[in-house]
């Protein structure tokens, strides 16, 4: 199988985000899979578990690296021509790389591990915190599976 791997963090951001795509990967190598890693440009190693990490133009944010939406990302699906996009904890880049499978026709699954609205709500955000989960709502609407840490957090998400 072909995976693209699509995150909104990786290394050398260490969290719970990045140890997450990083079993994935390994878990994919260990079964013989093929995967690219397309991440935010934030000092990454070239490959992960053999696999090459492509990383794309981001901002930093609290010293937190965040992916802009590039051309580079629909390019570099459209060369790998994944089997299924695999976007972990989707916003700006996960967007993107959501609607560029749909427009390549490759399910996507999304996976919903950080609660951004109320990341916002702590951080001096607040105002910005109903306009986020909005957001995320609509992102993971947008992928073909998303996967939740709970049945509570699935049925907020699909609301």
């Amino acid at each position: 199988m072909r995976v693209a791997v699509v995150s909104e963090s990786f290394l050398p951001t260490v969290n719970g985000v990045t140890t997450s795509v990083c079993r994935v990967l390994e878990h994919l190598r260990d079964r013989g899979h093929q995967a690219i890693v397309i991440a935010p440009d934030a000092g990454a190693p070239s490959q992960f578990a053999g696999f090459p990490v492509h990383g794309v133009p981001a901002f930093a944010y609290r010293q937190f690296p965040v992916g802009i939406p590039s051309p580079q990302v629909l390019r570099l699906l459209t060369d790998f021509a994944p089997d299924v996009l695999h976007a972990a904890s989707p916003l700006f880049l996960g967007a993107q790389a959501i609607a560029a499978a749909t427009r390549i026709d490759t399910p996507s699954v999304a996976i919903f591990q950080t609660d951004v609205a109320g990341y916002a709500r702590r951080n001096r955000l607040a105002a910005t915190a109903p306009y986020v989960w909005r957001l995320v709502r609509w992102i993971h609407q947008g992928a073909d599976l998303t996967l939740a840490p709970s049945s509570a957090a699935a049925a907020d998400l699909a609301a």
